[in-house]
C-alpha cells in the first residue's frame, strides 16, 4: 500500500505493518473510525487537550495523534481533570464524551 501527499509518496507498507505502526497520518487513518488529536511536541511528548504521550523521534512544533478504536483505556481520575457528560455502549466497547 502507498499513501500520497501533494502528489508525492510519504508511506509504502504492507497492511500488516501499516496496523502495527503507520508513519503517517494518512496510513493510520486508512482504518475505520480513526479520530485526530491535535496537540505540540515537545521534548519527545506530544502535549494534548486528552494529555501528554510519547512522541518518539519528532521534532518539537505542531503534532497530530491519531487514535482508533480500542486505542485508549478509561481509568478513574481522582484529580477530576476529566469528567464524562456521556456515556453509550458501542459495541465491543463504549464512546464516552469528555
Amino acid at each position: 500500500i502507498a499513501f500520497m501527499r501533494a502528489g508525492r509518496i510519504i508511506e509504502t507498507a504492507s497492511p500488516q505493518a501499516l496496523y502495527a505502526a503507520p508513519q503517517t497520518p494518512e496510513g493510520a487513518g486508512i482504518f475505520p473510525s480513526c479520530q485526530t488529536l491535535a496537540g505540540a511536541v515537545k521534548n519527545g511528548l506530544l502535549h494534548t487537550a486528552a494529555g501528554a504521550f510519547p512522541a518518539k523521534d519528532l521534532s518539537d512544533g505542531p503534532g497530530v495523534a491519531v487514535l482508533r478504536d480500542g486505542a485508549l483505556t478509561a481509568v478513574r481520575d481522582d484529580a477530576g481533570a476529566f469528567r464524562a457528560v456521556d456515556a453509550r455502549f458501542a459495541g465491543p466497547g463504549w464512546i464516552v464524551l469528555l
